[in-house]
């Protein structure tokens, strides 16, 4: 069974339930999001939705940003994106979540992922069942042509950007940094940094590493291209 989009504009209408109801995106795709909704004149609520306080040098660390404008304000009346050559990787990974043999973090709600015309979670589950002790080139090729390669490249980057960013944390970790939850009086009494300028503002990596970092990370160009990229650069 291959999925295919009806169109229906669901997924860009409602994101999760409760404090889940936003769209997951990178430092990257927040800026952009407000880039694009000050061209267009409207109005987008872009905050910052994953943050750690840092005790060495008293700063709160932004590792993630959430889109909490529901429906999606890019959305049209006819359920097209007007910012369809700009949508983040959460949009062209849809509706795949996390891939069976990564190991990422990242809490994104079933809600989005569960589409009206197609049955994700049984599709993907059963996929995941039958293939168990299968080489992982045979899951590729089951999820290639359930999903298209496109958005089953994306699922692949999106999930190994997470990666990345969890062994940089590591890396702060082990040269003494510490992280922990911010309290409410410290989201309020400190000032907020993203975590690209916490690596710079420590020295971990100075400003042009960091664009270039971001520069790759942000790259819309196949998963090939983005893995040379990234091996280029050093990291």
């Amino acid at each position: 069974m291959k999925f295919e989009c009806k169109h229906c504009g669901q997924c860009c209408k409602r994101f999760g339930l409760g404090e889940k109801n936003f769209l997951p995106i990178f430092e990257w795709e927040a800026r952009e999001f407000e880039v694009q909704a000050k061209k267009k004149g409207i109005l987008v609520d872009v905050k910052p939705n994953r943050m750690f306080f840092e005790e060495i040098n008293r700063k709160i660390v932004i590792l993630g940003y959430g889109l909490y404008s529901s429906p999606c304000p890019f959305l049209t009346k006819d359920n097209d994106c007007s910012v369809y050559e700009k949508r983040p990787i959460i949009c062209r990974r849809f509706p795949i979540n996390n891939l069976p043999w990564t190991q990422s973090n990242n809490e994104l709600s079933h809600t989005f992922f569960q589409c009206p015309t197609f049955d994700n979670v049984k599709n993907f589950t059963e996929c995941v069942d039958n293939k168990v002790g299968m080489a992982n080139t045979k899951v590729d090729e089951f999820f290639m042509d359930t999903y298209g390669h496109e958005c089953f490249d994306f699922a692949l980057k999106g999930d190994e950007i997470v990666q990345f960013m969890n062994t940089q944390i590591q890396l702060c970790l082990k040269k003494g940094f510490v992280f922990r939850n911010a309290t409410k009086e410290e989201l309020a009494k400190y000032e907020r940094i993203s975590f690209f300028d916490f690596l710079v503002d420590v020295k971990m990596i100075d400003g042009k590493a960091r664009d270039g970092l971001i520069a790759v990370l942000s790259n819309k160009g196949s998963l090939e291209q983005f893995r040379e990229q990234l091996a280029a650069i050093g990291q």
